[in-house]
């Protein structure tokens, strides 16, 4: 129910506005209420490589659960990697237990593919790639973090954001 006070200012009487009645108690019969399940993102086989000349290549799988998700920044040692230096697989085709839980390897050419646990050779899109909820896909990041050989057996945290969801991963570096 609705009410109405009245306030009088200086021999005036102004007319404030409706005071609504709120209940916050438990739901009335008959009555839903919604939840929202989370969108989160989960990083797993994390890798990065780098060469005796200072090239670097960092791998990991990411898998999106509660909602559709497109991939929003990666960064490695808290420095963010150029979209244009992602290379990821499609999901649709990419998506297998096998390619996302066997070790990822270092000899990665973003123009051949990439060379999965299935023995296969898939091709990759530069840049954000979209993940539907239960969809993994392998990304490939070249040149992350400012990785040179001296960072060898050192170990960074890998950061991606993906909407409103983040995840971190620890990568030890190796020498390729």
């Amino acid at each position: 129910m609705l009410g109405t006070s009245m306030y009088f200012v200086t021999g005036h009487t102004i007319p404030s506005f409706p005071t609504p009645n709120l209940n916050f108690g438990p739901a009335q019969a008959g009555t839903t209420t919604a939840s929202v399940t989370p969108v989160v993102i989960q990083l797993t086989n994390g890798h990065t490589w780098v060469n005796q000349s200072g090239k670097s290549v960092t791998a990991f799988a990411v898998q999106a659960s509660g909602g559709s998700v497109i991939l929003q920044s990666i960064s490695l040692k808290g420095l963010p990697a150029p979209s244009a230096q992602w290379y990821s697989c499609n999901p649709v085709s990419c998506d297998t237990s096998t390619n996302i839980n066997t070790q990822l390897t270092a000899n990665y050419n973003p123009a051949a593919g990439v060379s999965l646990g299935d023995g296969n050779t898939y091709p990759t899109t530069v840049g954000p790639n979209s993940l539907d909820s239960g969809q993994a896909t392998i990304v490939y990041v070249t040149g992350a973090g400012n990785i040179a050989p001296i960072d060898s057996g050192n170990t960074y945290p890998l950061q991606v954001v993906a909407g409103q969801s983040s995840a971190s991963l620890q990568v030890q570096v190796a020498t390729k």
